[in-house]
Formats: C-alpha cells, sequence, structure tokens
C-alpha cells in the first residue's frame, strides 16, 4: 500500500512538472474526429501569416486518425506534428504518461484548443497539464462535459474566446473563435481541399455506405439498389470507396454488380488523402454523414448526404451562403415545417428519426436531378 501510494504521489509530481517554456512555440491541440479538422485546417495557414504568430514554431497536437493526411496537407503550415491515439490514451496509463511528458516536453508558451465541445478528461486535461505559460481555449459548450467539472476546467485556462451558440455550423464557429484570435489575418470563407490532376479517365460516381456510427449507416440493400439504377440509366462507372471497417459493407452492394464491368471496391484501400482525390475528381459522391461530406464540400464536387437529422445545424445541412453543392436528403418527417422539425432534432443531440426512413427514390431522384443538371460550381473557394 506504502509502494502505490509513493507511485501515485510521483504520477502526480510529473503531470504537476512544468520544464521551463520555450518562447515562441505554439501548440494547437485538435483532438476530435476526420470531419471536425476538415471543417478546421484551412485556419493553420492563417495562423502561420499573422503578424503575431508569423514567427511562431506551431506544433499540431493532433487525432492520429487524420495524421497522414495533415501532415500530407499542412506541413507548409506547421513545424512539427504530435499525434494522440484516443483509443490507447484512454485504456493503457503508460500510453497516457508517455503523452503528457511528450507535450510537456515541447515547452510550449502557447498552448490552443479551439474545439467548441471540450472534454474534461483528455483536451482539458492536457491542457492543464502541458506545462504552457498561455492557455487559450474555445468557452465551450455541455456536448461532452457536465457543468460542474466545465466550471472546474475553465479555471484551467487563461483565455476563453465565445462564439454564437448552438447551431451555429462548424466551420463558421472555428472562423468565429479565429477572427477574436486573429483579428488583422484574412481568413478562409469555405472548407478548401487541394486537388492533384486527374488520375481515373473515365467518369464515375462514389458511393460511401460506411460510418462512424451504424444509426448513420442507410442500409446497403438501398445502395444497392440506387446503384443498380445509375448503372442502368447512365453510362457512369461506379466506385465504393469507405475505410477497412466498411469493407462488408461495400462487398454487399458491389459483389452483385461486378458482372457489369463498370464497378470497383476501393473500401480499405487508400488513406485519407487518396480518398479526398478520388472523391474530388468524382461526378458525383453519394455518402452518408460521415467525413466524406466535407471532402465532397472542400474539393467541391456535388455531394448528396443521407441525413437524419443529427447534431442539426453544426456540420449539415450546409450553410446556403457557402454556395458549396453539398445537397441533404432526409427522412420525410424532417421535410415538414420547423415546428416539427425541432421536437425530433436539435445542435446538440443525436436525431430521434431513422436513417431507414430515407425513401430510395427521393435518392435517385436528387442523383438525376443532378445529373441533368451538369457540375457546374459557382461557390466561392477561398
Amino acid at each position: 500500500m506504502i509502494i502505490l501510494r509513493r507511485l501515485w504521489n510521483l504520477v502526480k509530481e510529473v503531470y504537476n512538472f512544468r520544464f521551463p517554456y520555450r518562447k515562441k512555440a505554439l501548440g494547437i491541440l485538435k483532438l476530435d474526429r476526420i470531419g471536425d479538422f476538415l471543417l478546421f485546417r484551412n485556419f493553420l495557414e492563417a495562423l502561420r501569416s499573422d503578424s503575431t504568430y508569423k514567427d511562431y514554431e506551431i506544433v499540431l497536437i493532433g487525432n492520429s486518425l487524420w495524421g497522414e493526411l495533415a501532415q500530407k496537407l499542412d506541413s507548409e503550415w506547421v513545424d512539427k506534428f504530435l499525434w494522440i491515439d484516443l483509443s490507447k490514451f484512454e485504456q493503457s496509463r503508460k500510453y497516457r504518461l508517455l503523452s503528457i511528458l511528450k507535450i510537456k516536453w515541447l515547452r510550449l508558451e502557447v498552448i490552443i484548443n479551439p474545439t467548441r465541445s471540450r472534454d474534461f478528461y483528455i483536451m482539458d486535461f492536457l491542457v492543464k497539464t502541458s506545462g504552457a505559460d498561455e492557455k487559450i481555449g474555445h468557452a465551450g459548450d455541455f456536448s461532452n462535459i457536465n457543468e460542474i467539472k466545465k466550471k472546474e476546467s475553465d479555471k484551467y485556462y487563461s483565455q476563453l474566446i465565445a462564439t454564437q451558440g448552438e447551431g451555429q455550423f462548424e466551420f463558421y464557429t472555428n472562423r468565429e473563435f479565429f477572427r477574436v484570435l486573429l483579428p488583422h489575418t484574412k481568413l478562409p470563407k469555405a472548407p478548401l481541399l487541394p486537388l492533384e490532376p486527374r488520375k481515373i479517365k473515365e467518369p464515375y460516381v462514389i458511393l460511401f455506405p460506411g460510418g462512424s456510427a451504424s444509426h448513420k449507416c442507410w442500409p446497403a440493400s438501398n445502395f444497392l439498389s440506387v446503384a443498380r439504377s445509375i448503372l442502368t440509366h447512365t453510362s457512369l462507372n461506379l466506385i465504393i470507396a469507405g475505410g477497412g471497417d466498411d469493407l462488408i459493407v461495400a462487398n454487399l452492394i458491389s459483389n452483385p454488380l461486378l458482372d457489369t464491368g463498370r464497378v470497383k471496391n476501393l473500401a480499405g484501400l487508400t488513406d485519407l488523402y487518396q480518398l479526398s482525390q478520388l472523391i474530388g475528381h468524382a461526378k458525383l459522391l453519394l455518402t452518408n454523414d460521415t467525413a466524406a461530406v466535407h471532402m465532397g464540400a472542400a474539393t467541391g464536387v456535388q455531394t448528396i448526404v443521407l441525413w437524419k437529422g443529427d447534431h442539426y445545424g453544426r456540420f449539415l445541412p450546409y450553410p446556403e451562403k457557402m454556395e458549396l453543392p453539398v445537397h441533404t436528403v432526409v427522412p420525410s418527417m424532417l421535410q415538414r415545417s420547423d415546428v416539427v422539425k425541432f421536437a425530433y432534432v436539435s445542435a446538440q443531440t443525436v436525431s430521434k428519426l431513422q436513417i431507414e426512413d430515407i425513401d430510395p427514390s427521393d435518392v435517385e431522384a436528387k442523383i438525376f436531378e443532378l445529373l441533368e443538371k451538369g457540375f457546374e460550381f459557382k461557390g466561392e473557394r477561398s
């Protein structure tokens, strides 16, 4: 018992120990998922060009889920990267301690946590133990934290930046945060991903049937029905895309269609950067509510999202003033008046509606409407 107490005291000393900070060393803590990163990453360039921070060493402390993508796209704006595997962080005390020590060893003068939905046990904890002299964060909401814990962790920060409340689109929340932080710097007006020259000559439509949660995933049988319709009524090829976890559902769609010679199943065969390029050169993307939506938006591709209203307004629908080609197809209940609509959905909650209630005929109608209109893009890209 004495040994355990001494070990715990040692661990607490490590958590509380501060190395002398290095002047002009800045860390950005961004630990949420791929879609959140895509709605955030363009502000790294603004931070790099800002008169206050242009001479700082910028370190991105990020989620390992999108680490390779960030290093491919953002090394021009970021000097160093430090990746956190959230699963290991939650499950392994050794990994958690090593992660804390790695952040401490950066000897940051400033750490910034721009995430609106902070959590107490990871994000705020890493800010508290970072050893940074200045700690800047979003004033936050209560999506991932209760009132008591938030009141406590608010004290970890030397500055909290408030933005518009519930219902604001996530990209605009980020823009508002960085407008306060970088008042004299030009900020991006919409998410943007770069595109390399096209590598696949034949025009194609992408189907993305996977997702981070089963309640967001439209049935594979419906995707198959829509796929058959596209193959029947157009000359376009089909590509089934997704991660390794999506392989089973991708096979359910692609295998019955292989004899057409017009379907490729690339689920699990692309990294995030390759996926962004694949999406960026498609004629059209049909996807569940997942990161692929934001890749489609950021590359200007006609994107149809199968969406049941989760976190209404925060990630979907895309604001009309962005003029990005993102179209939602929703359950019939969500097409009704706002009085009915908001009895089922809100910005901070998962919708009470069912993804299965989206009618395949509505999806097909939207697909052929967009195919008939063509693919001229008129949105603002900078």
